[in-house]
């Protein structure tokens, strides 16, 4: 597997306090091996990789101060179609298909993220998945998330 993680904060972060390679070790992840870590030169294609990696409609980049804002009125949209997406795969599931490892792969990561991808997100001092990032930042009154270090990863 291999994908970015995107470290995310309710704080403008220095340089001194992006994410590095040390700070992800082993994690219910997973074993990380980290390929490289993202700077001012690669910007434009670690926010082009987080609007790739989250739901379009959810937020709104500022590239010039590393930011995305919260669309507050989507938040509802997101979740639905987060449950949306969860619930197809598991209605999908039946006594015929069942021992098809793809059938309950497709349920399992739709869990984990359901727009398919294996992009990671470091918020709040924690490594979680997609879903669980909507979540947190759905149930958050922060309107406003700075975006730090990209790391490409594999396992």
């Amino acid at each position: 597997m291999h994908s970015t993680i995107f470290q995310v904060s309710k704080q403008k972060m220095e340089k001194d306090d992006h994410l590095s390679n040390y700070d992800i070790a082993d994690y219910d992840y997973g074993k990380f091996g980290i390929d490289w870590v993202g700077d001012e030169r690669e910007d434009e294609d670690g926010f082009n990789g987080f609007v790739n990696a989250t739901p379009s409609e959810l937020f709104t980049v500022n590239r010039d101060n590393r930011s995305v804002t919260v669309n507050r009125d989507n938040v509802r949209l997101i979740l639905r179609r987060m449950i949306n997406t969860i619930r197809d795969y598991a209605n999908a599931l039946n006594e015929d298909n069942i021992t098809n490892w793809m059938e309950t792969y497709n349920l399992e990561h739709s869990i984990e993220n359901y727009l398919g991808n294996n992009a990671l997100f470091y918020y709040e001092n924690e490594l979680m998945s997609l879903n669980q990032f909507i979540k947190d930042v759905a149930c958050g009154d922060c309107t406003t998330l700075y975006i730090g270090a990209m790391l490409d990863y594999h396992i």
